[in-house]
Parts: structure tokens; sequence; C-alpha cells
């Protein structure tokens, strides 16, 4: 039985980021499943209390002929303050995930 979020679902999560663990939750607010759209925004964890006011991001899936498609994703954020960090390592924990899931689907047949 596959299991697909629906919005208002929360997803937890906890991390190694910055080197500490960090937990974060956020909640599916667009889960288009026909456009192949996924909206999630933060709403409580370690980068909402003292770095970023918002937190949000958008995952699109984009068919590319038979076996390939093309992932796009966006964030949207507003930091606490100017000294607050970019969200870069956020980008990469991002990418090592989606990473190992594309060799996950490569090798299911």
């Amino acid at each position: 039985m596959e299991y697909v979020p629906t919005v208002a679902d929360l997803l937890y999560a906890l991390t190694q980021y910055d080197g500490k663990s960090q937990y974060l939750i956020e909640r599916i607010e667009i889960n288009d499943e026909k456009n192949k759209i996924i909206h999630r925004r933060a709403i409580d964890g370690d980068i909402m209390k003292n770095q970023y006011k918002t937190f949000a991001s958008t995952l699109c899936v984009i068919p590319k002929g038979n076996s390939c498609c093309v992932v796009k994703i966006s964030l949207e954020y507003e930091k606490m303050n100017e000294d607050a960090p970019e969200p870069h390592q956020l980008l990469q924990f991002g990418l090592v995930i989606f990473k190992d899931l594309a060799s996950h689907l490569s090798n299911v047949n």
C-alpha cells in the first residue's frame, strides 16, 4: 500500500544540520498529483526559532520522455535577521536525499 501525503499532513524530521541534531515540522499545503507539485511550509523547528521567519519549499516533477523526469525545487524564506545564513546547507541536504532517491528509483524495475 502506497502512502500519499495529503494537504494539512505534518511531516516531522530529525536530522544533522549545521553540525548538530535539529528538528523540523512541516505542513503540506499543496499536493497536486495531476501536476506533480508538492508545496510544504515549515511551521516549527530549530531553524524557525533562530534563523528564518518563514521557510517553504515547492517540489515539481516534470516528465521528460519515457522514463525520465526533471525535479525542480524552489525555496521561499525570510531570514530572522541579516546574520542568518543563506540556506545552502539545507539545499545540500536535499540534494543528497534526491540523489539517493534517484539511485533507488533507477534500480526499481
